[in-house]
């Protein structure tokens, strides 16, 4: 259902993912650190930088479209691993005159 890809055992350095299908290029730097405040930081040199790894991806677990009475419909989403501070945003491209699809692919890598 998610597509998920695990890069292992990466030395330190720059490297460029390729995703041929969609013709789209992501750029990985690796960086050189160590963990620091419980693992909530990797500290390098010069810089900090919070580690997000532990955290959960939103899931879309169930999507449902239904008619209402006034000729329109209402799209109720349902979400799994989320909490309070969770934000999310829904972009209905059918209804602009030209979709951004920067903006589509963007969501996909999210």
């Amino acid at each position: 259902m998610y597509n998920v890809v695990n890069l292992k055992n990466l030395g330190v350095g720059d490297y460029i993912f390729k995703i041929k299908n969609l013709n789209k290029t992501i750029n990985i730097t690796i960086h050189k650190g160590q963990f620091w405040e419980n693992g909530s930081f990797i500290l390098k040199r010069n810089c900090l930088f919070e580690n997000t790894l532990g955290s959960k991806l939103i899931k879309i677990s169930n999507v449902h479209i239904e008619e209402n009475k006034a000729g329109t419909s209402d799209v109720k989403i349902m979400l799994q691993d989320f909490n309070a501070d969770t934000r999310v945003h829904a972009i209905a491209c059918q209804f602009l005159n030209k979709c951004d699809e920067s903006l589509v692919i963007f969501i996909r890598f999210l």
